[in-house]
């Protein structure tokens, strides 16, 4: 049986607000930053165990 990992994300825009969340399975994902509007946005991916932080520039 193969073990299904979920991570979760969050975004925020530059003011440090959350304009967008959802959860990431295994595999291939994607996240949909269309709705966002033209700036910079912080994104905190995780789990239980690690958490990753990029920047992205919309």
């Amino acid at each position: 049986s193969t073990k299904q990992e979920t991570a979760c994300y969050v975004i925020y825009n530059y003011f440090g607000q959350e304009v967008g969340n959802g959860l990431l399975n295994n595999g291939a994902n994607s996240i949909d930053t269309t709705p966002l509007k033209a700036g910079v946005y912080y994104l905190k991916i995780g789990d239980e165990i690690s958490q990753k932080h990029k920047f992205i520039i919309q």
